[in-house]
C-alpha cells in the first residue's frame, strides 16, 4: 500500500514566548527520536517577523520546544535561504542552503556551503563560503548544497550537491575534507 499521510494541525505545539515559524523547509529525527525542524525565520508574515524563531528547532519526542539556534553569527556563513538539515549519529547538526533561487532570492549572493554543529548549537566547522565555487570540479565548495547525510560505517558524509553543481560531494564527517 502507498503511504498516506495525515496533517496533524496540532503539531507542533506553541512555541514559546510567542516565537513563531516561518516556512519550513527541512526535518530530521535524532537517536533520541527528537525532531528537528530547519525553518526560514525571513518568510514569518510581516507582522510577526520581530518575533520569528531561530531557523533551528528541537523538539522532543512528545512535541514539546526543547530548544532553537541558529543564524548569521561571527565565525561562520549562515545560508541566507536555509534548505537542508540533517542530525546525524553523534546528534551533530548539519546545515545547507540554496540561495539565489529564482523568485525567492533573499540576496544576490550564493549559498556555496554547508556547516555542521553541536546539536546544542556550537560551531564546529563549515566547507565552502559565499560565492566561491569553482563547480564541480571544485573539491573545497559546494554549490547551494540542498542535503547532507551521514553514513555512520565510513564516517562519511554524502552531500546532495545538486542545485547549483551536479554531482553528490563526499567529505570526512569529523573534518570536512574532500574523500
Amino acid at each position: 500500500r502507498v503511504p498516506t499521510y495525515e496533517l496533524d494541525p496540532s503539531w507542533p505545539p506553541a512555541l514559546p514566548d510567542g516565537m513563531v515559524m516561518g516556512v519550513p523547509t527541512s526535518v530530521a529525527v535524532d537517536t533520541r527520536d527528537h525532531v528537528w525542524v530547519l525553518h526560514r525565520p525571513r518568510t514569518a508574515p510581516d507582522d510577526q517577523r520581530a518575533n520569528a524563531a531561530p531557523p533551528v528547532l528541537e523538539f522532543d519526542a512528545a512535541g514539546a520546544f526543547v530548544q532553537g539556534w541558529g543564524g548569521p553569527a561571527d565565525g561562520y556563513d549562515w545560508p541566507d535561504t536555509e534548505h537542508g538539515i540533517f542530525v546525524d549519529h553523534q546528534n551533530n547538526v548539519w546545515i545547507t542552503g540554496i540561495n539565489p533561487r529564482a523568485g525567492a532570492n533573499v540576496s544576490d549572493r550564493s549559498d556555496d556551503m554547508f556547516l555542521k554543529f553541536t546539536q546544542d548549537g556550537s560551531f564546529l566547522f563549515q566547507v565552502g563560503g559565499y560565492d566561491v565555487s569553482g563547480g564541480n570540479a571544485d573539491t573545497e565548495h559546494p554549490k547551494q548544497p540542498a542535503d547532507v547525510f551521514v553514513h555512520a560505517a565510513t564516517n562519511e558524509a554524502f552531500v546532495a550537491d545538486g542545485y547549483g553543481n551536479r554531482r553528490v560531494l563526499v567529505v570526512d564527517a569529523d573534518t570536512g575534507a574532500f574523500k
